[in-house]
């Protein structure tokens, strides 16, 4: 590792730079079932009707197994991933049909070093070495137990059935295991069938057989302890959910879809749902300490929400809203002077920037409509807006125009003295531009890119001067939203925020 990398990864180098950003839901967000929305899907092929039910996947997501339970199967399918964790760039590699116990499996697991294989069903569990690590075509037969399980402990000392919990007094040795104790979940679940577990044993999800539209919450307040469980809450996904897995980013179930096509559903999680108050959320905002933030999108309104610890959307509570219909009925952004005392909205219908002035600082409910100004000369459908934070230079980004379009003010955040500059393009990154951002001191832009589901980076040489940027790079935020359109960074870039219509949530990424 170089030293400019060593001092990245410490914390110097970092902020801004897209390269170290991670997606980072604040406290247990990602195990919030509730949070949970489908981003993406994967036809299984092989056989008509494949009755998926065991999930598993490679701990650096390259690899993904499923289990195909029907009586032309009834094996093990293994699947490469070119990008890690996408289920949608998953292709077939190939099968391992279990020829000893076990005529129906129903779950597979793996060590973390992929050197061992658990293959269960039948009310059985059997054991397999693989000479090759992750390769099932190098399986061979060890020993079974007669019992049935569905999650193994990443030690291997301790093994879990959807009613059950294990021990092994031998790592990874099924012979040495032995019945800790059950727990009943029937209250809930009538006939449960696959569990999970977070990594820490603080929470367990349950899947159902007979409710199989559903997915169950669990807090467990002695880890992995299962006679400490508490249900938290269910969902219902509308899917015959079968096997199920969680890697703290993202969740993925296995769905029996019907009579000709079955499928693996990955999800979003750990987002703060704005659902109940934007059906189709464009834009996002926050207050410069944090402790407020902003959204809009087609309901026409400008929603506010109080932040009880700033930047984290854990802690966020809606407050109130202000409709903007009688200047546009399509707003497509939001943005505010850095006191609070001028809010900004891009009118996606009108091809305009519409100017209010705020009586009370931050407090939309204090708002009164000001003036407006065209851009129509330059874009007709505009989706970003963002203001240099002297309120000289105003830039607009649109998917029409496929470019970031910058304005000068004569006078300051008055938008009536904006006349526009020049333009940048955007069309060899993305053709459907929604949003943007600039940091503080104007050498860095990004956008926020529809068509790839992307965030991206640019340099400018000339602070301001869009003229002046050239790409750097893009990190890809399909795994939580597939449809970009809101984005904002915390000052110090520590943090950033996406938002978009298809799972109308923020989701909060850090970089590290």
């Amino acid at each position: 590792m170089s030293i400019f990398r060593l001092a990245a990864a410490s914390g110097n180098y970092a902020a801004w730079d897209l390269s170290y950003a991670k997606y980072n839901p604040p406290g247990d967000s990602a195990w919030d079932i509730s949070t949970a929305n489908e981003v993406k899907s994967y036809t299984l092929p092989g056989v008509s009707n494949p009755n998926p039910f065991g999930l598993f996947f490679k701990p650096d997501g390259t690899k993904m197994y499923v289990v195909y339970s029907v009586n032309t199967a009834d094996d093990i399918r293994e699947f490469d991933l070119t990008t890690p964790w996408d289920v949608e760039t998953a292709s077939y590699v190939q099968n391992f049909v279990p020829s000893q116990n076990i005529s129906s499996p129903t779950y597979v697991m793996f060590k973390p070093d992929g050197t061992k294989m658990y293959v269960s069903g039948n009310g059985d569990l059997e054991e397999y070495n693989l000479s090759t690590p992750w390769d099932i075509s190098t399986a061979t037969y060890v020993q079974f137990e007669n019992i049935i399980a569905s999650y193994f402990r990443e030690d291997g000392l301790k093994l879990y059935s959807a009613g059950a919990e294990y021990d092994l007094s031998v790592a990874w040795d099924i012979s040495t295991v032995s019945l800790l104790q059950t727990f009943d979940v029937s209250a809930q679940i009538s006939n449960p069938i696959a569990a999970f577990f977070k990594s820490d044993g603080t929470k367990m999800l349950l899947t159902d057989a007979t409710s199989s539209e559903n997915i169950f919450e669990y807090d467990l307040t002695t880890p992995w302890d299962t006679s400490t469980l508490s249900y938290v809450q269910s969902k219902t996904l509308g899917l015959a959910i079968r096997g199920i897995y969680h890697n703290d980013e993202s969740l993925y179930l296995s769905e029996a879809g019907g009579s000709t096509q079955d499928f693996i559903k990955q999800f979003s999680v750990g987002g703060f749902d704005i659902s109940a108050q934007e059906g189709t959320v464009n834009g996002l905002f926050f207050k410069p300490d944090g402790l407020k933030m902003y959204t809009v999108g087609q309901s026409t309104e400008v929603v506010e929400y109080d932040l009880s610890a700033a930047w984290d959307l854990s802690t966020a509570s809606y407050l109130q809203e202000f409709d903007v219909i009688g200047q546009d009925p399509s707003p497509t952004d939001v943005f505010f002077k850095p006191d609070g005392l001028k809010m900004y909205v891009l009118a996606g219908s009108g091809d305009e920037v519409l100017e209010y002035g705020l009586s009370t600082p931050w407090d939309i409910s204090t708002a009164t409509y000001l003036r407006l100004v065209s851009i129509s000369s330059q874009d007709s459908g505009p989706s970003g807006l963002f203001f240099k934070p002297d309120g000289t230079k105003m830039y607009i980004v649109g998917a029409q125009g496929n470019d970031v379009n910058e304005y000068d003010l004569s006078t300051a955040w008055l938008v009536t003295t904006a006349t526009y500059n020049q333009n940048f393009s955007l069309a060899s990154q993305d053709t459907s531009p929604r949003n943007l951002f600039f940091r503080s001191d104007g050498l860095k832009m990004y956008v926020a890119g529809e068509l790839n589901d992307s965030i991206y980076e640019y340099d400018l040489s000339t602070a301001w001067d869009v003229s002046s940027a050239s790409f750097l790079q893009s990190f890809d935020v399909a795994f939580q939203e597939n449809q970009p359109r809101g984005l904002f960074f915390k000052p110090d870039g520590r943090n950033m925020y996406v938002t978009g219509p298809n799972t109308d949530a923020i989701y909060q990424y850090s970089f590290r």
